[in-house]
């Protein structure tokens, strides 16, 4: 498939969890996180070239920060809420390819390395000169009900660094198939590596003997692409099929 292409994405993903660091212990136990699911689509373009490699860079809209935390079993009566979260930013994928052709099939082995590019607007925003944008998705903050006190447990997530552009690290393996026309269908396994962490927090009890810890969010996660991909025949192949058709 050497040449220029420009495909469609698709993307869903489950992240890990938050982790949540009691630092007070008192009369309530420290919130439980779980893992929460996210997903993004966009548009790619790429170019292949000798042989087996290529290149390619998505702009991309989908999920940054994706998080639940939520507990209903091991809680006195009234300790019950549930937050799972999710904000969505723009992305850019870049990433260095290798495909590798099934012997006597249309089938193709693909896999990927690149970096992913977050909080580009901000970044561009806030480097104009335009100082005061809110950071990244800004401060997420909820209360949660126990009986008719609004105030007894609350927390809060924020992202600090949201004006400032992010690096993730990228991989994906998985198999490209030549559709009869040309194009490419392309299913992968992806990973997301973050190097830093997304959002921190903390959470808090006010009660008599109250509970309080810190919260971080780190953005790595597993998921599955599917990509459509059409291929734009070189000059060479467009030059002999006009020689042909003569």
């Amino acid at each position: 498939p050497n040449g220029w292409h420009i495909g469609i994405t698709g993307e869903a993903n489950l992240a890990q969890r938050m982790s949540v660091i009691p630092l007070v212990i008192g009369d309530a136990p420290a919130p439980r996180a779980k893992p929460w699911f996210g997903g993004r689509g966009g548009i790619e373009f790429s170019y292949h070239f000798a042989k087996y490699f290529g290149v390619s860079v998505g702009f991309d809209y989908g999920t940054t920060t994706q998080f639940n935390i939520a507990n209903w079993d091991d809680y006195p009566a009234g300790y019950y809420f549930f937050f799972p979260t999710c904000f969505s930013n723009f992305q850019m994928p870049i990433k260095l390819e290798f495909h590798y052709p099934f012997q006597n099939s249309n089938f193709s082995f693909f896999g990927a390395v690149g970096v992913n590019l977050v909080d580009v607007l901000q970044a561009i925003i806030y480097n104009s000169g335009y100082q005061n944008i809110p950071g990244g998705e800004g401060m997420f903050c909820w209360i949660c009900i126990r009986g008719n006190d609004l105030s007894e447990y609350h927390h809060r997530v924020y992202d600090d660094n949201g004006h400032k552009l992010k690096v993730d690290m990228q991989l994906n393996l998985g198999a490209y198939y030549r559709l009869p026309y040309n194009d490419l269908l392309r299913m992968s396994l992806c990973a997301n590596i973050a190097f830093r962490d997304k959002a921190q927090g903390y959470y808090k009890y006010d009660t008599a003997n109250p509970s309080s810890g810190a919260l971080c969010y780190r953005h790595n996660y597993l998921g599955l692409e599917v990509a459509y991909i059409h291929c734009f025949k070189p000059r060479k192949s467009r030059a002999a099929g006009t020689v042909n058709s003569e």
